[in-house]
Parts: C-alpha cells; sequence; structure tokens
C-alpha cells in the first residue's frame, strides 16, 4: 500500500528562551567578569563554568494566538490553514465539518516541568525572531484531513519552578502555549525550529527558591 507524505509548517513570530542553572561559583565568575575591563562574552563564560545545566523552555509558536503562515501538505498538495481550534466539547458530527483548521484538544496541553536545585541559580535567555518555521513531517496509510490531527502543546502558566523563572516573572515575553508536536493514530510527531533571523536577546538572572519565591534579580543588567 502506497504511503501518504503529510508535512505540517508554521511560520511566525515569537521569543525562544532557553534557561541556565548555575552554583554559586558560575555567579562570581560572572560577576568578576563584569568588573573586568575586558568582559567575556556571556556565553564564553558559560562554556568555561564547571557546573552549568541547559534547558530548552519554548521556541514560542503559539499559532491559537499568532501566526504569519500555516499550511497543511498531503503528497505535496498545499492547504492554506485558517484557524487553531480546540476541539474540547465537539461531538463526532461537529468535528466531520470544520474545514481547513488544525485543533487541539485541552487533554494535549502539559504543563513545563523542571525545578531549581536548592543553592542554584537560574539564569533565562529570551531571544525575539522573526518568522521563525516549526515543521513536523510523517506518513500515512490513508489520505487524512488537518482535523483528523490533534496539537500538542506545553503551556508555561503551570506551577514549576521553571514556569516561576519565565512565564511568571514575565522572562518569556507573553508566550504562554508552546507547540511542541502533533498527535495522529496514537502516535506523537516533534515540531523542528528553525530560524535564521533573531532580532534582539534579553538576559536576566533569577534569584531565590520555592518557598520565598523567584524574583529577577537587579544583577541582571550588570552582569549582561
Amino acid at each position: 500500500m502506497a504511503k501518504h507524505q503529510v508535512d505540517i509548517e508554521i511560520i511566525a513570530s515569537s521569543n525562544q528562551v532557553s534557561l541556565y542553572v548555575i552554583d554559586d561559583e558560575g555567579l562570581e565568575k560572572l560577576i568578576q567578569n563584569s568588573k573586568s575591563d575586558t568582559p567575556l562574552k556571556f556565553f564564553e563564560i558559560l562554556d568555561s563554568l564547571n557546573y552549568v545545566e541547559y534547558h530548552h523552555i519554548c521556541d514560542g509558536i503559539d499559532p491559537t494566538i499568532d501566526y504569519s503562515e500555516m499550511k497543511f501538505m498531503i503528497d505535496g498538495k498545499s492547504i492554506d490553514i485558517s484557524d487553531v481550534l480546540s476541539i474540547s466539547g465537539f461531538d463526532d458530527a461537529e468535528l466531520e465539518n470544520i474545514e481547513n483548521c488544525l485543533v487541539y484538544d485541552d487533554e494535549n496541553v502539559t504543563d513545563l516541568e523542571g525545578s531549581i536545585p536548592q543553592g542554584k541559580h537560574a539564569i533565562v535567555v529570551s531571544e525575539w525572531f522573526k518568522d521563525g518555521v516549526l515543521k513536523a513531517s510523517f506518513e500515512t496509510d490513508s489520505l487524512i484531513k488537518p482535523c483528523d490531527l490533534r496539537l500538542e502543546f506545553v503551556t508555561l502558566d503551570g506551577p514549576s519552578d521553571f514556569s516561576e523563572c519565565t512565564y511568571h516573572l514575565g522572562t518569556s515575553g507573553s508566550v504562554d502555549y508552546d507547540l511542541r508536536s502533533v498527535l495522529f493514530d496514537n502516535n506523537s510527531y516533534e515540531f523542528s525550529f528553525s530560524c535564521s533571523n533573531f532580532k534582539s536577546r534579553e538576559i536576566y538572572l533569577i534569584v531565590g527558591n520555592k518557598s520565598e519565591g523567584f524574583q529577577i534579580s537587579p544583577l541582571s543588567e550588570e552582569l549582561f
């Protein structure tokens, strides 16, 4: 039986966010670097640290809010997508009548996870980009429609340390839902991200802990 190639492409502008966990020694190196007459760049300091953890937070693309272009392609034939809909509460008949839309279910939205170890510090890097591209591809045994798929999101508006350091402090811009993958026939296919048009970068030192609360350190501007 011949296979059918399915491709989904979404173009949008947003903030890609990363989080780094460092220890006291790493923080001291950043402080000393900021006082140097010939300071190293932030990422050069990271490369020199004995302890650093990298965590990808989001690519920041949420087509339920904003996008420049969105396409569903099957065997090379393109269908322009007009909207992304939540189908929570839809019955089967209503689903069959959805045309040229990608859909998601609230059950396919999960919380961002991640914790900051006691005594460690977080650094959040938020990079604004224009016209970034998310793409997902897979094969099927039969012809399908866009509404046969279920988009899968991670929400940054959750209770984890990583959410507290990003969404709740405003360091991730306006990003709430982050598109991660697409579900079809009980198989999940991840989106890949590409962009060559990053416009600006903001870096924040986050201090505090879960019990006392996290906050943006006033040292952020001085260090970065």
